[in-house]
């Protein structure tokens, strides 16, 4: 079966190719794709990329014959990159090379369209979480990659074209609600979902520039921790510690556990008068769990949860709180890598997957049922 997404007039729907037509389908492929009755000729609906994932996960040098043409060996472990979502175009859509590239290529790929979300999975498992294959035209500016050598400037530059289509396309729905159109609301929903996913792909590209290094690198020590036992006004007494100079300090109990997380908006809440009387425990109000890191743990790996969970984690070591790191430790150190690496110049190219131009998908997705 070869499920299709297409546009007919301004409606989005799946269908399934058969022949020279598309049978309109209802619902979507992960939850119950059901056949309609409607029925279109192909030439009278727009082809559409077969699905909008929510990331791609692409493989380098993953074929020896191109690894060679690269004279580069093929890697031991498969080397993974990602590329932003807002790249995705549809089948048939023009490919806009940028200016500066002289030497633009294209490559057949096969795509895996996943079914659920899942991870360390047996391999004889692994075609339980497949959903279909589908094709992929990945387009590269080879001599722009040559010369850079970043292949994460490429993710980075797709992304900050989609915050800006995110912008656009928000503030387009603002303006058609206003103007009495509640279709608007879409407009600015789907544009709102661009806008948060192309800066969540901007804060992974950035990221890959840590590759090598681990959270020991980065983390903070003696630790910037707090005993969640303490008052306000015992805490507020190390007016020249560090801790009063963070935006935000964890909580640790007896035991050396954390508790939870206090910010400067926590204590500005208490009264002056409850101060001695109130403990730290209590003034916190966040919600958000403390994130408990391995000093061992990839520094790459830690930038969106770190992004996502108040900017702040512990390190625990042995169960022992070992350190911090905040995310303004993660930006400098991506900062300073980012200059580094500039100031070194180009590197070997990179893999076979640059995404500077936007990569076109296959017509259709083919379905393992």
């Amino acid at each position: 079966m070869q499920i299709v997404r297409f546009r007919l007039e301004r409606a989005t729907c799946f269908g399934v190719l058969e022949g020279a037509a598309v049978v309109e389908c209802s619902g979507t492929p992960w939850s119950a794709l059901r056949r309609g009755r409607r029925r279109h000729a192909l030439r009278q609906v727009v082809l559409l990329s077969p699905v909008l994932p929510s990331k791609i996960v692409a493989v380098g040098l993953n074929h020896r014959e191109h690894a060679a043409a690269l004279g580069r060996a093929v890697p031991a472990e498969p080397l993974i990159f990602l590329k932003p979502v807002t790249a995705m175009i549809g089948l048939d859509d023009p490919i806009v090379a940028p200016p500066a590239c002289g030497r633009l290529e294209c490559e057949a790929e096969l795509a895996v369209v996943m079914k659920r979300r899942c991870r360390n999975v047996a391999p004889a498992r692994a075609r339980d979480y497949v959903l279909g294959y589908t094709a992929l035209n990945d387009v590269t500016a080879r001599d722009i990659q040559v010369r850079d050598g970043d292949w994460t400037r490429a993710t980075y530059a797709s992304a900050r074209a989609g915050s800006v289509l995110g912008a656009l396309l928000i503030a387009w729905g603002l303006l058609q609600v206003f103007g009495g159109q509640l279709f608007g609301l879409w407009l600015a929903l789907i544009g709102w979902f661009v806008l948060t996913a192309a800066a969540a792909e901007r804060t992974v590209a950035a990221g890959k520039r840590l590759t090598g290094r681990t959270v020991r690198d980065l983390m903070t020590t003696p630790p910037a921790v707090a005993p969640s036992w303490w008052s306000v006004a015992n805490f507020l007494a190390q007016a020249d510690s560090t801790l009063v100079r963070s935006a935000v300090v964890p909580l640790v109990d007896f035991d050396g556990s954390p508790r939870s997380l206090l910010t400067m908006r926590d204590l500005q809440r208490v009264a002056p008068d409850d101060r001695d009387t109130t403990r730290l425990r209590d003034a916190a109000r966040s919600r958000v769990p403390v994130l408990v890191l391995d000093p061992d743990t990839p520094a790459s790996d830690v930038v969106l949860p770190l992004r996502a969970r108040g900017g702040v984690a512990v390190v625990v070591e042995d169960a022992r709180v070992v350190g911090t790191l905040s995310s303004v430790d993660v930006t400098a150190a991506m900062m300073l890598a980012g200059l580094t690496d500039r100031a070194e110049g180009p590197h070997p190219a990179g893999p076979s997957s640059t995404g500077v131009t936007e990569p076109a998908a296959g017509a259709g997705l083919t379905s393992n049922h």
